[in-house]
């Protein structure tokens, strides 16, 4: 079985998408039969990268095609990738690529055209949605293009990798006559946080955090969708109960920012922290330090067929989620599992509300052994949800789309 790992702009813009893509790549790798099957990384690049040790477990396995971004004409970028991809399949046999993105997935629709391939496309989100949700109709023909890549996509790839059972309904829903549809959610490296695991109040002690009281933690970026004045306004209802709450933010950028929020909500700097750009292992010593996890989002598409990695890592560490039901399957597995607080969308304005709800999750977790139980079950489910694990399943439909 020869494999390429098909993306985009992964090895120069580091972001939480590129890390996923990675992270996919090295689990899949190590679940295959060396000698015997083969998974290489072809990415897409605008510009070359030369920091790549530790990337991929062989750097004969990463091949970078460098084609170049043209501000006038942002698609003729595709058309160098098509030129480069024909060449480098016509040399290389193939018997499957894993696109990940409508872009690269639309290219390998393409070139099957020419070869006797299978395409999976990973799908990863909704992109016509995600571009609305960004840019509104201001750019008609690049949305156009969008949505034409997405259909395409959707209805003619050999089968489709999915985030969630919402973008699975969704896809459905948009395009009738759609590909098979496969739901494999992002994975978490469960080992890292048993590894980094210490007792709780000494963690603390080591970071500098309060040693009493409850700690929510929020991780991730500060974009719009974030909603982070709202998670703010979120932790001061909190605190109205809970005096001495503490919040841990780790950003990957707009720490002056989340502090001209903090202070806008009348919130002292002493209840706070702000941290930005940590390594993974520091990130995990902040989750295994805390006791709530916190994802705001808005109800709308782009939300509510995405499955945030940030859910999983949150669980690992065994910490209860407070989401809110924009997030469609996390907030589903929070109820089904007791994994901790489901709010609505809806009601985050409404003061009664959010205290009446407070006031049932602090009952709660000042029950004996029932914080101590949740968090058993949030480390339940997450590792249900290892890469190992992922790369099984993906392996599994490999094999599956291979044979039909």
């Amino acid at each position: 079985m020869n494999c390429i790992f098909l993306s985009k702009d992964i090895l120069k813009r580091r972001s939480g998408y590129s890390e996923r893509v990675l992270s996919s790549f090295r689990a899949i790798s190590a679940g295959l039969e060396r000698g015997k099957d083969t998974l290489r990384l072809v990415t897409i690049e605008a510009e070359p990268s030369t920091v790549v040790d530790g990337l991929v477990p062989d750097k004969s396995d990463l091949i970078q095609l460098v084609c170049r971004n043209f501000r006038l004409y942002y698609n003729f970028q595709d058309i160098i990738a098509l030129v480069k991809l024909f060449k480098y399949l016509r040399t290389n046999k193939t018997d499957l690529i894993h696109a990940h993105g409508v872009d690269c997935g639309f290219l390998a629709i393409l070139l099957k055209l020419f070869f006797n391939f299978k395409v999976i496309v990973d799908i990863h989100g909704a992109p016509s949605a995600e571009f609305l949700y960004w840019w509104g109709k201001k750019k008609r023909l690049q949305y156009g293009l969008t949505r034409f890549k997405e259909s395409i996509c959707c209805r003619y790839a050999d089968e489709l990798f999915v985030v969630s059972y919402a973008l699975k309904d969704y896809i459905s829903k948009q395009y009738s006559a759609g590909a098979t549809m496969t739901v494999i959610n992002c994975a978490v490296d469960t080992a890292i946080f048993r590894k980094l695991n210490v007792v709780p109040g000494e963690q603390r002690k080591l970071l500098g955090l309060p040693e009493k009281g409850l700690i929510f933690i929020y991780s991730g970026s500060s974009q719009k969708w974030q909603m982070l004045p709202e998670t703010v306004k979120l932790f001061k209802t909190a605190r109205s109960r809970s005096r001495d709450a503490f919040f841990v933010a780790c950003l990957n950028s707009g720490k002056t920012d989340l502090e001209k929020i903090f202070e806008s909500n009348g919130i002292d700097r002493d209840c706070y922290l702000i941290v930005e750009k940590l390594s993974k292992q520091e990130l995990v010593r902040y989750l295994n330090a805390s006791d709530i996890g916190i994802i705001i989002r808005d109800s709308s598409i782009v939300n509510l067929v995405a499955f945030p990695t940030k859910f999983l890592e949150y669980l690992a560490a065994g910490l209860p989620v407070i989401v809110t039901d924009g997030l469609g399957d996390p907030s589903r597995i929070v109820i089904e599992n007791g994994l901790g607080l489901v709010l609505a969308v809806s009601n985050l304005t409404n003061n009664s509300y959010l205290k009446r709800e407070f006031d049932s999750f602090f009952n709660k977790l000042a029950q004996p052994f029932y914080l101590t139980a949740v968090k058993e079950r949030c480390v339940s489910y997450a590792s249900a949800n290892t890469w190992k694990l992922f790369s099984i399943r993906c392996i599994e439909r490999y094999k599956a789309v291979l044979d039909t």
